[in-house]
């Protein structure tokens, strides 16, 4: 029978070698989400939390494949384990504003975003995904201010651009079925067409800035289709996805169409955003 001899029992209970192992444990997991393979990265990261329950990293890690895989209540549980451990740490604010916005919460994910923005006022992207919880609950002038900032931050952010485009024709519509006689926003057209250039690879942009340039709407086209938001989805092109879905006058006529009002609610939950 195989005995641990005692000299090397302090090894096996020293806490920084065990903080040591998770995190080469959560490495390598990062690296597997990275590559789509879900289930071999959360077996790492649970190894990882059971090598040091205080790992933020492994429970940041854990709640983004979980809002990944459409379980935002546990996304939630180990997003805010997260910043319960490392309450400074903006990266970690950022996710659980994503937990929160996967779990339909807007109003609450809108405040880890903001808390995101106050720990790391540079930080583009929590403004975008800030601006695009606050259009979702229809604020489409502070949605436009948050765009407008990240895109200061981060000029070549084609999503900032994009969802801009979105939330300054989503006004223009408000405006027109209000009675006004305004014309459709130019600058939303602009504001596609710059995420377009940015981003020339993109098909979704640029169809969207041919519908906008056409004065027709992308939505009514099988453009955004259930099929296509699926192949969008696995493309990671999912901010503009929810912009547009989100977006006021286009959000009802699209849950009719892809049949499920859960959609919205995921659609930007991609592992970068």
């Amino acid at each position: 029978m195989n005995t641990v001899k005692p000299k090397s029992l302090p090894k096996l209970l020293d806490p920084a070698a065990a903080q040591r192992s998770s995190a080469g444990l959560v490495a390598e997991a990062e690296r597997l989400l990275a590559q789509g393979h879900i289930d071999p990265g959360l077996n790492l990261l649970h190894r990882a939390l059971a090598a040091d329950p205080a790992s933020a990293a492994a429970h940041n890690l854990l709640a983004i494949a979980c809002v990944m895989q459409g379980d935002a209540e546990a996304g939630l549980k180990h997003a805010n384990a997260a910043t319960q451990l490392r309450p400074d740490d903006a990266r970690l604010w950022f996710t659980l504003g994503r937990a929160h916005k996967a779990a339909g919460a807007l109003a609450d994910a809108v405040v880890a975003y903001r808390r995101a923005i106050d720990l790391q006022p540079q930080y583009a992207q929590a403004h975008v995904s800030l601006g695009i919880a606050l259009s979702a609950q229809g604020e489409l002038d502070a949605a436009i201010a948050a765009y407008q900032q990240a895109i200061q931050l981060q000029p070549q952010l084609a999503v900032a651009h994009a969802n801009l485009g979105n939330a300054l024709a989503a006004r223009a519509e408000r405006a027109i079925l209000a009675g006004s006689d305004a014309a459709p926003s130019d600058e939303a057209i602009a504001a596609q067409a710059r995420a377009a250039e940015i981003d020339p690879h993109n098909a979704t942009l640029q169809r969207i800035v041919s519908h906008r340039e056409l004065g027709t709407d992308p939505l009514v086209e099988p453009v955004m289709s259930a099929e296509t938001l699926g192949e969008l989805a696995k493309a990671d092109e999912l901010e503009v996805i929810y912009a547009h879905l989100a977006s006021l006058r286009n959000f009802g006529p699209m849950v009719e169409r892809i049949g499920a009002t859960g959609s919205a609610a995921q659609a930007d939950e991609s592992p970068v955003a």
